[in-house]
């Protein structure tokens, strides 16, 4: 008997051939903030035994079925209905916001039918979906693991990652041991990313009067000197 996973990974892919040929913003760009914000806040659920679920903006083959759930794999995919297709193709900027998280909703409550889970998925489904209308698809997180203390105890870096329509952005405030800012909003990123980039930034240090960003396999990726003007 294979193991149920609780759904932890939500994908939206469009049809990369399209999107190419036609030179339009990828789907996956689109729905980036939508599904970010939306996987913060949903706890752990079993929706039907996977832990990855892909909604897909392109046509089935004939030889595949609409929905799809592998027990083996733990992996699930859902085909959105044509009629979706069009309507994507026709958004506006401001639309894609209400349009993808009605989008997940939608695919969410007709997968926890096929599957016969109770009404509280469903519950869970629509509070979440309420959350991220009233956070207004916008979302800064404060990443408490790579917030540090220099060794004097003169500096504090605090580390933050904002989510918006515009993809994501990493931004460092620095503040001295009176919590007066010495330097903020000292972005990390070149341009905002619609890849997370957690696990670009995910650990940190004090050297000196540097405040040290690394990747998960220990790579520097920024430095941020403060220096003598600020002692």
């Amino acid at each position: 008997m294979n193991k149920r996973r609780k759904l932890a990974l939500l994908v939206i892919e469009g049809d990369r051939e399209y999107e190419k040929t036609h030179k339009v913003i990828p789907v996956n760009w689109q729905a980036f903030h939508v599904i970010e914000i939306f996987m913060h806040f949903l706890p752990k659920i079993d929706l039907d035994g996977s832990s990855k679920l892909s909604i897909l903006f392109r046509k089935k083959k004939d030889t595949e079925q609409q929905y799809m759930q592998s027990d083996y794999f733990g992996v699930s995919i859902y085909y959105v209905d044509e009629v979706e297709m069009d309507r994507q193709r026709g958004l506006k900027r401001e639309e894609e916001g209400d349009y993808y998280l009605n989008i997940i909703v939608d695919t969410l409550k007709r997968i926890a039918k096929i599957q016969g889970r109770d009404a509280d998925i469903e519950n869970v489904i629509d509070e979440i979906a309420q959350k991220v209308r009233d956070n207004h698809f916008e979302l800064t997180l404060p990443i408490k693991k790579l917030a540090k203390s220099s060794a004097d105890g003169q500096f504090r870096a605090n580390v933050y990652r904002h989510i918006s329509n515009q993809g994501e952005s990493w931004y460092v405030e620095i503040r001295d041991k009176n919590k007066n800012l010495s330097r903020h909003n000292i972005d990390l990123l070149k341009k905002p990313s619609f890849i997370s980039q957690t696990g670009v930034f995910s650990q940190s240090e004090w050297e000196g009067d540097s405040f040290v960003v690394k990747e998960k396999f220990g790579r520097v990726t920024a430095t941020i000197g403060i220096g003598d003007y600020y002692r």
